[in-house]
């Protein structure tokens, strides 16, 4: 393997431990929202035919994928 090929598989391994770190705050992120709604507003997310029910469900269906 060239210089140049070694320099390119490490700018291609940096950018995908960013996209990791990334996808993984974000996933946090969502988690905290998730534990926030079941904490705070625990009656509204048990109905999905509200707003909090409804956005708490999807976040939840997101973070199971």
């Amino acid at each position: 393997m060239t210089d140049e090929d070694n320099k390119k598989l490490t700018k291609l391994y940096k950018q995908y431990v960013q996209e990791v770190t990334k996808n993984q705050e974000m996933r946090d992120l969502l988690t905290e929202i998730i534990q926030t709604f079941d904490s705070q507003l625990y009656s509204d997310v048990q109905n999905t035919n509200n707003p909090v029910g409804f956005l708490r469900s999807k976040v939840d269906q997101l973070l199971n994928k």
